[in-house]
């Protein structure tokens, strides 16, 4: 095992742990009052974002040659726990403000935390997708749709960053 995969699989499992374990612990002595819940929300979010990735990182380590559904299922939590952390990141930001500033601008956070939502209605397509056969893997898949919306020349590099970058020009670009 490389030290790659040992420090994937505890970071993984680590931030999945810490994560939920902290959820519990604001349920148990908060319950589910509002100041508490987006916060809630957020914790869970970015632990089902760890646990689907331990999850994926245990497929890959056992190197199971059957049960994709158990990697697509990974990648659902994964990627779908993912999509919901920004709009929750906002609106915990603005939630904590509105707390704390009494002067705070109200109307505008309340358009601005339940517009940042919006996009989410895409979440069912996505799902859907990410179960369609034939399976690829997440970053081999994106490249495809780069090439689809017209990229060219999509180039994966794994020397940049300890993880796979995509690179890619548009034709009318320079």
């Amino acid at each position: 095992m490389s030290p790659l995969h040992i420090l994937k699989l505890v970071g993984f499992a680590t931030g999945a742990a810490l994560h939920l374990y902290m959820c519990w612990l604001l349920l148990r002595q908060r319950g589910f009052r509002e100041p508490g819940r987006v916060i809630l929300a957020l914790g869970l979010s970015v632990g089902a974002w760890h646990l689907g990735n331990f999850a994926a990182t245990i497929y890959h380590l056992l190197d199971v040659h059957g049960m994709l559904w158990w990697l697509k299922a990974a990648n659902e939590l994964a990627y779908l726990a993912l999509a919901l952390m920004p709009p929750l990141l906002l609106h915990t930001h603005l939630r904590l403000w509105d707390l704390a500033d009494e002067g705070a601008p109200r109307r505008f956070f309340k358009f601005v935390r339940w517009s940042n939502y919006a996009p989410l209605v895409t979440l069912p397509w996505v799902s859907v997708q990410l179960w369609r056969e034939p399976y690829s893997p997440p970053i081999e898949r994106l490249s495809s749709l780069l090439a689809q919306a017209g990229f060219v020349g999509v180039q994966r590099r794994d020397d940049v960053l300890f993880q796979p970058v995509l690179f890619g020009r548009r034709p009318d670009a320079a």
